[in-house]
């Protein structure tokens, strides 16, 4: 799961069961690095749970063993973006175990194109166009720079909000040429990843997304599109969008368990 704020259901639900394993990957984050960097860690972290998972459990108690066929995916904003990014890769991943089933695949206000948002506050500061396009535009010039002098770029990974969010906005809110969000990205957006598939991961999985209709950082049309575009493209698909009326972007971090129960025991 990709979480860059804390579920509190989440945590509820793992102290009401008692056995259940999270996995949190913490990919490399952008500005400071790219599509091929961010989608590889990503991809690296899958590799772990393939190979290494089972192998780590038993070490720490020999009776433990994974439920392939309960593998569960999630991701809030960016990170759903990522978790987005497991379904679309972990079919064709060549250590995927043979008995693995995804069971639900399950995405909170989650990034699919390009993040494009109207100026207005970031964290009580009013911030107008201009000025976060000169944020993003100093900051793809100093990155460029580094990288024509061989100049090592220090990677993020794990940041908790704000911390490095600025970035985001900056990015998000610029219309300047070679330093819009997309820029920094480098490659397609995670829509467009998924368009391209050709071969639905597993027909059985159940794909939920929310999102609150009051979003103004990650419009909720984007996931209306996003499962309009899965379902035409995979029929059979179990998926869902689900719009939470007059919900901002983070509205779920103190979400009691009871609201959300119902997707739990789908595990």
């Amino acid at each position: 799961m990709f979480q860059p704020w804390e579920f509190e259901a989440l945590l509820q639900y793992m102290d009401k069961e008692k056995n259940i394993v999270r996995i949190q990957l913490e990919p490399l984050l952008m500005p400071e690095s790219k599509k091929t960097e961010v989608l590889g860690t990503n991809y690296k972290g899958l590799t772990w749970i393939f190979e290494k998972l089972e192998r780590t459990l038993k070490e720490m108690n020999e009776n433990l063993e994974v439920a392939w066929d309960h593998f569960n995916f999630s991701g809030h904003s960016f990170g759903g973006w990522l978790a987005l990014d497991v379904f679309r890769t972990i079919r064709q991943h060549p250590k995927r175990p043979a008995a693995l089933r995804i069971r639900t695949g399950y995405m909170r206000c989650p990034v699919t194109k390009p993040y494009a948002r109207e100026e207005g506050r970031f964290m009580g500061v009013d911030v107008s166009r201009q000025e976060a396009e000169e944020a993003a535009t100093t900051l793809k010039s100093k990155i460029e720079s580094f990288e024509r002098e061989g100049c090592p770029i220090i990677k993020r990974s794990g940041s908790t909000p704000p911390f490095g969010m600025n970035h985001a906005y900056n990015s998000s809110v610029s219309w300047a040429e070679g330093a819009t969000w997309l820029d920094f990205w480098d490659g397609p957006s995670m829509y467009d990843l998924l368009d391209e598939m050709t071969v639905c991961p597993d027909e059985s999985a159940i794909i939920v997304f929310e999102h609150g209709t009051a979003d103004i950082n990650v419009p909720c049309q984007d996931s209306l599109d996003t499962v309009e575009m899965l379902k035409a493209k995979f029929p059979k698909l179990n998926i869902t969008c689900l719009l939470i009326e007059g919900k901002a972007h983070a509205w779920d971090y103190d979400r009691d368990l009871s609201e959300i129960l119902w997707l739990f025991e789908l595990y």
